[in-house]
């Protein structure tokens, strides 16, 4: 049992993660922080991009963690060719996903409109293998391709 003064003292620590914690385990370039407002209380959640100096400023943690998602979307070098490939693949949704620190990690694609019979999503480390796998998706495996051939039938799984 922990005694009265011990869970006072843990109480000042706060919740653990802690919100900067939280964002910056997402935005390692980042440097996290919260601004002291005048009255010595605290102020807005702030946020310098280390490589840049690019600044952010919001008032929660989660609005700074929205801006700074947002931030890393328009400055996505690999904006131009997701675009592309949405725009000439209409039936599918090009997207990357982030490791564990918020970086770029594989090329997807999720099955849209192409139709039941398709994979329903593809997966590539480049862009171009990815492409190559739009022009040609292939079939959908297991339980997508069962319900393609059964409604093919006129069943229904």
């Amino acid at each position: 049992m922990k005694r009265p003064r011990a869970e006072e003292r843990a109480a000042l620590h706060g919740p653990w993660p802690t919100p900067i914690e939280i964002i910056a385990a997402e935005f390692a370039d980042w440097d996290i922080s919260r601004d002291l407002g005048t009255d010595g209380t605290h102020g807005d959640w702030q946020a310098r991009h280390i490589p840049t100096g690019a600044e952010a400023k919001a008032p929660t943690p989660r609005a700074l963690l929205v801006c700074l998602r947002e931030h890393r979307r328009v400055n996505d070098p690999d904006r131009p060719v997701i675009d592309r490939l949405n725009d000439r693949y209409p039936d599918w949704k090009v997207w990357r996903s982030v490791d564990e620190h918020g970086q770029p990690a594989a090329w997807l694609a999720s099955n849209k409109t192409a139709g039941p019979e398709f994979a329903p999503t593809l997966h590539a480390d480049t862009a171009d293998k990815l492409e190559a796998q739009l022009k040609d998706p292939g079939h959908a495996h297991g339980l997508a391709h069962a319900d393609a051939v059964t409604r093919r039938r006129g069943e229904r799984l």
